[in-house]
């Protein structure tokens, strides 16, 4: 399997850096991977409406619920 060429670049061009700049590079790629994946993970999620009011009475109901049936 041949190698993407552009990642043949990429490491061609890192390594020709000095291993302080190739640590920083690497810190800063890993941070723009991690922005990335929180950018995707964002769009997938469908909005909603749920209040956070709701969510508490939910919530109320199901530990009363929970600790009646342990009583």
């Amino acid at each position: 399997m041949q190698p993407n060429p552009t990642i043949k670049e990429i490491s061609n061009l890192v390594a020709q850096l000095s291993e302080a700049d190739q640590a920083a590079l690497l810190k800063a790629l890993r941070a723009q991977v991690l922005l990335l994946q929180a950018r995707r993970l964002d769009e997938s999620v469908k909005p909603n409406q749920v209040e956070m009011d709701k969510i508490v009475e939910v919530v109320r109901k199901v530990r009363k619920i929970r600790s009646d049936a342990a009583a």
